[in-house]
């Protein structure tokens, strides 16, 4: 009986360390929200890169992935003020992201 108990001490000693590595804190929002602020103006060369790629002629892939680029760049550091700004509540729930990918990254079409 004491061998059980203290394995049963032992187990809710590691879950009860482990369980906040998985749990999203206002921290991890105010980081999101600052990385997607600094990182926003990457999306338009990799909106630019992708759509030409995909584009049968790459002039218009470049012109459509420069105003996607543009659009996507805004949403993102508007997200990223967002979280910025609103870090220390939980909405929308769990300090979930407003734009996925949370994010940027290469060579994902968003």
């Amino acid at each position: 009986m004491k061998k059980f108990s203290v394995l049963v001490v032992i187990a809710v000693l590691l879950l009860g360390f482990v369980a906040p590595l998985f749990a999203n804190e206002p921290k991890d929002k105010l980081f999101r929200g600052t990385a997607n602020v600094l990182s926003a103006l990457v999306e338009v060369p990799q909106n630019i890169d992708i759509e030409w790629k995909q584009s049968k002629n790459a002039a218009v892939g470049i012109f459509a992935g420069l105003f996607k680029g543009l659009f996507w760049g805004m949403a993102r550091c508007v997200s990223g003020l967002w979280d910025i700004v609103t870090f220390p509540f939980p909405k929308p729930a769990d300090y979930g992201s407003i734009i996925q990918p949370e994010y940027i990254k290469r060579g994902v079409q968003t």
